[in-house]
């Protein structure tokens, strides 16, 4: 599966550290009381976005996660 994440905040810097934040977090979670469960996660690449109406700054991580049934 391919996840799309996108973390705002009133400034890049910001934004940064909360998509860096995500990342771990992704990476480090398993789920393993269920079926199917998640066993791995892995961040592809990321860019940059602003939002003009709300004046946010943001970041947007594409992620890739490997599910077992």
């Amino acid at each position: 599966s391919r996840l799309r994440i996108t973390c705002w905040a009133e400034t890049k810097a910001v934004a940064v550290q909360v998509a860096e934040a995500v990342k771990v977090a992704l990476r480090q979670y398993q789920e393993r009381s269920s079926l199917p469960h998640l066993i791995w996660v892995m961040d592809e690449g990321s860019f940059d976005v602003y939002d003009p109406d709300t004046l946010l700054f943001g970041v947007t991580v594409d992620f890739t996660a490997t599910m077992v049934e």
